[in-house]
This record gives structure tokens, sequence and C-alpha cells, in this order.
């Protein structure tokens, strides 16, 4: 995929724990929100890419977030209850321009190596 300038991706909250490009996490989906973004955007072959945003504190988050490539989504249903997990791996740092979950409008912050070619 090649990253515009500005997109809109889903955006997964996740209040502890940084993912940095290049790195690959385990993400466990507990809230309604995250619950509701994977329904709404991500299963049915939606989106193959996300945004994981860092939660700071109950009604704030972070205005730099990481664009991350999903490499497994896990789903399993008990006692009727369906629960998800992600297997993702960061790809780029990004602001976040505007937020309105369950997506967001990212850009890309360059790297400084990136700047020359």
């Amino acid at each position: 995929m090649k990253f515009e300038e500005s997109m809109e991706l889903p955006v997964i909250v996740v209040a502890s724990g940084v993912l940095l490009p290049g790195a690959s996490l385990k993400i466990p989906i507990k809230s309604k929100l995250n619950t509701r973004t994977i329904e709404q955007h991500l299963t049915r072959g939606g989106s193959n890419y996300v945004v994981i945003a860092y939660k700071l504190s109950t009604d704030k988050i972070y205005n730099v977030a990481t664009i991350a490539y999903i490499e497994k989504l896990f789903g399993w249903t008990f006692n009727s209850t369906t629960n998800y997990s992600l297997d993702v791996i960061g790809l780029h740092r990004a602001n976040i321009d505007k937020l309105s979950l369950p997506t967001c409008r990212v850009s890309k912050i360059e790297d400084s190596s990136e700047r020359g070619k």
C-alpha cells in the first residue's frame, strides 16, 4: 500500500505500550470501542491497515500514533460473546490530524532519512 500524505484509517486505542515501526505486537481487544472498530472496519475483508493510538487518560488520546499492518486478526466466541486479538507490525509514525472514532485522519511523520530521497 502506498501511503498518501493524509489518509483515513480505523483506530485501535491502547492504554499501555508503544508500537514502533518495525516492531510487532499482539493486542488483545477488550474495549467496546475497539471491538466496534474491528467489526465495522476490519472483518469481512476490510482494511489491512490500522492506526494504533495511545490513550493518556479516560478522555485524552495522544496526537502521535503508529500506522500498522494487520498480520493476523483472531476472533472467537465464548458464551455468545465474540472476542478479538490483533497481531500487528508497526510501519510508520503518524500525526492524528482529525479523530472521529472509530476512524481518524493521519499524516505520516517523515523520517529524516526519507527526506533526501
